[in-house]
């Protein structure tokens, strides 16, 4: 039976040990940032840099992405969406492969219940203000996308 391969034994026993290995300690204080989003008030009321910079913050942190992923965000995809509650976002060729084939990643992040910490929020004020800009911008992997 499989359950008596050397394999199967070892993994489960890899299972069964106790002792995690840490890879890094982090003593990360979000504190200093989460306070001076909140006081800069409401997005509404943010320079258009200011609101970037701040929606890539909380992009970053909220959706775990990189610059570069958030550089990728394919507005255009039919993926894309956003309502009060979630906003889906189409990362167009992430660094991650599957099966050595490039792909598109789909990021969901939710809502938060504190206004000036909502990445929602703030992804619809950003989008509200360069809606009717023509922004073409290449790909950075891949100018013929």
């Amino acid at each position: 039976s499989s359950f008596d391969e050397p394999d199967f034994q070892q993994f489960f026993q890899a299972l069964r040990t106790r002792e995690i290995k840490h890879t890094k300690e982090l003593d990360i204080d979000l504190k200093p940032v989460v306070e001076y989003l909140q006081a800069q008030g409401p997005n509404e009321e943010l320079s258009s840099m200011a609101l970037t910079q701040k929606l890539c913050w909380l992009l970053g942190t909220c959706g775990f992405l990189r610059a570069n992923d958030i550089l990728c965000i394919d507005l255009s995809n039919s993926k894309f969406h956003l309502d009060r509650i979630t906003a889906v976002l189409p990362i167009l060729l992430p660094k991650e492969t599957r099966g050595g084939s490039r792909i598109c990643k789909y990021i969901t992040i939710k809502s938060h219940d504190d206004p000036l910490l909502c990445p929602v929020k703030t992804l619809t004020e950003y989008l509200r203000r360069i809606e009717g800009h023509d922004i073409e911008v290449e790909h950075p992997k891949d100018p013929s996308i």
